[in-house]
């Protein structure tokens, strides 16, 4: 299985089991994730430290900003994802609390050791 194969499967699950109409993928990487829940019709927003995004024709480069993740910032979303990002922080408190203070309705947050 690919890589946008786990990506869309994802975001297939997400979609069936949760009610939301934004969200906000921190170290949203390549994009992936936003770009199946865009085509879902969802209002979709992404930050990430570097500038390696995927986008399939550009179609979710303009709701992608790059940024430092572990600096405050502001984007409130009924969904906040952030998926194996906090343990390559010199401070994953501050990227949790990013999530925590941008989430209005659920969080998915995974961190590997």
């Amino acid at each position: 299985m690919s890589k946008k194969t786990d990506y869309k499967i994802l975001a297939e699950t997400i979609l069936k089991e949760f009610d939301f109409d934004t969200v906000l993928d921190v170290g949203c990487g390549e994009g992936y994730l936003l770009h199946h829940f865009k085509k879902a019709g969802k209002k979709v927003h992404g930050v990430d430290i570097q500038q390696t995004i995927w986008c399939p024709k550009n179609e979710i480069v303009n709701n992608i900003e790059i940024r430092d993740t572990n600096k405050p910032f502001t984007h409130p979303a009924d969904l906040v994802i952030c998926l194996e990002v906090a343990e390559h922080s010199p401070t994953p408190l501050a990227i949790i609390k990013n999530v925590i203070n941008n989430a209005k309705k659920y969080i998915i947050f995974s961190g590997a050791q």
